[in-house]
């Protein structure tokens, strides 16, 4: 006999898609299954439709007072059955041979813990809009990119013996989980596109700030419960307007100069050891020695280091020999920041080292990813990189640099000789925080995000 799978649906308010996503469990090819139906508080009428599904022998539904997700997850975990377990969310559902295919997966492989498919997006209505192809993760060597919260089918008795869902994250899209359990245990997928996910604007994923931070406080508390932190030096190049014209570190953004903001940042840092500022600017050497003292290290950088053809590294490794020349230890990595994004926040910086030392890379950057069309030129016309819009190849996403930061190992720095290459992780930085101040109209941009007036 086929082994016992719980699948628990969470409904809050989602009672205009329920019976879709009941209607594919209930038509699953694979015949073992419990359904726990829980209904968190809806508010819509939904849960006399929840009720109405005990009808069904395998159905029990659930009624509760509005918990919210995290909590509802490991009350599902505490009263299911089954040998596996999914999560199905009330506005998403399933291809009919989904549970088959990923079960088969396990019952084959006792080794794996944890297998997920790739997914169709669809809209609200239900049209697909999209197909999310994953890696191959038998390939896969950085296992920085999640499974999605929901479908996927994960052993009951490791999920549980990690703890189940951390409550202290009301907000997330199944990373803690994720985290904790690539620590201990092999995680798998399957190529076929096996469940559907509806966008909307209700949708968890929908707030990206939240969503971000959130995740932020998922590294650093792992990193906390688990690893000692990596330390590290801010090291802040800034040319000067005598260098760079358009350069604006001293002119004043909301009620302190731009290069304020970028200092004060990495000094708030829970992983910044030490700030160093390398510039030839004897201004702005001035006004950070006068407003900073001891607080940070000013170095007077070579003006050559400060020339339009100068070799942009080379003021970082020049910043690095006076720290240590001053007979203090380099921290374990080195963090730049462009004193161009007075936005970022000294829990990225805190991110960006934490992901360093989860993932082990050698170097970590913020990115957003490129959603727009790219083109390139092949001598008979533009040629499109991306425009493949109803197939989303995790292999072909674009990132670009958000600008924000980049980090890397010291080891990773002194061992290669350079600021690229190596093994490299990332944080996605959200649209706020990658606000580059380039142009008086990047400017006014700025200090409308600073007064209020957008954003």
């Amino acid at each position: 006999m086929s082994s016992l799978i719980t699948v628990y649906v969470v409904n809050h308010n989602y009672g205009r898609f329920l019976s879709r996503a009941m209607d594919s469990l209930l038509s699953q090819t694979y015949d073992n299954i419990e359904i726990l139906l829980i209904d968190d508080g809806s508010t819509d009428g939904s849960a006399t439709l929840v009720e109405s599904y005990d009808k069904y022998e395998n159905v029990f539904p659930v009624l509760q007072s509005n918990k919210g997700l995290i909590v509802t997850n490991n009350i599902a975990l505490r009263l299911a059955r089954g040998e596996y377990i999914m999560r199905l969310d009330a506005d998403d559902y399933l291809d009919p041979n989904a549970i088959s295919v990923l079960a088969a997966k396990l019952d084959r492989n006792p080794e794996i813990g944890l297998v997920f498919p790739d997914y169709y997006e669809v809209d609200e209505d239900g049209d697909v809009i999209n197909l999310v192809r994953r890696h191959d993760f038998e390939k896969v060597g950085l296992l920085d990119q999640p499974a999605h919260g929901a479908c996927t089918l994960v052993r009951r008795n490791l999920l549980m013996e990690i703890g189940g869902y951390d409550e202290a994250f009301a907000c997330q899209d199944g990373y803690d989980l994720w985290v904790r359990f690539i620590q201990k245990h092999r995680v798998a997928n399957v190529n076929l596109p096996l469940f559907y996910y509806r966008r909307h604007g209700n949708n968890l994923t929908s707030n990206e700030k939240r969503l971000l931070e959130t995740r932020h406080s998922i590294y650093r508390k792992f990193v906390k419960n688990n690893h000692r932190k990596i330390s590290g030096l801010a090291v802040i190049p800034v040319k000067g307007s005598q260098f760079n014209p358009r350069e604006m570190a001293l002119e004043t953004l909301g009620n302190k100069k731009l290069i304020d903001w970028t200092v004060e940042c990495a000094l708030a840092s829970d992983s910044i050891e030490h700030v160093l500022v390398t510039t030839p600017d004897e201004r702005i050497q001035k006004y950070l020695s006068n407003r900073y003292g001891e607080l940070l290290t000013v170095v007077s950088r070579d003006r050559n280091l400060a020339r339009v053809n100068s070799y942009p590294d080379a003021s970082i490794f020049d910043a690095m020999e006076r720290h240590s020349s001053t007979g203090q230890e380099l921290p374990e990595s080195i963090v730049i920041l462009p004193v161009e994004a007075p936005f970022r926040r000294p829990n990225q910086i805190d991110a960006a080292l934490d992901v360093m030392r989860i993932f082990d890379s050698d170097r970590v950057v913020s990115v957003r990813l490129e959603t727009s069309i790219h083109y390139r030129h092949n001598g008979h016309g533009l040629q499109p990189l991306n425009a493949q819009r109803l197939l989303g190849l995790e292999t072909e996403a674009l990132y670009r640099d958000a600008g924000v930061l980049q980090a890397a190992k010291t080891s990773f720095i002194m061992k290669s000789g350079e600021l690229y290459g190596g093994t490299v992780g990332h944080i996605v930085a959200d649209r706020r925080s990658s606000t580059l101040v380039l142009s008086q109209f990047d400017w006014a941009i700025a200090a409308k995000l600073v007064d209020g007036t957008i954003g």
